[in-house]
């Protein structure tokens, strides 16, 4: 299921935002959410769940990836080396 919810100010120096939830995961501790331009997708781990997960945009199919270890935070690596596209930098338990 989808939820939104609309947020509106009063104030003429305030924005108003609009959420929607589009990926329930229901992760034990969500963390290091970042975007991957490479990919046009979402990346996130989630350390209790030792899991590793990606949300594509273009289909909003979310893939997870079982992990050993509690994967702490990750980061990308530059598009420059091609042997490292696509890789990431991790920092495990």
């Amino acid at each position: 299921t989808t939820e939104s919810s609309t947020c509106c100010t009063t104030t003429p120096t305030e924005k108003s935002c609009t959420a929607k939830l589009i990926a329930n995961t229901r992760n034990i501790l969500g963390e290091c959410i970042l975007y991957d331009d490479r990919k046009n997708c979402i990346v996130w781990t989630d350390i209790y769940g030792k899991t590793f997960n990606s949300l594509c945009l273009d289909t909003l199919a979310i893939h997870t990836y079982p992990l050993h270890k509690q994967l702490c935070a990750f980061g990308l690596l530059s598009n420059n080396d091609e042997s490292k596209q696509g890789s990431y930098l991790c920092a495990w338990e």
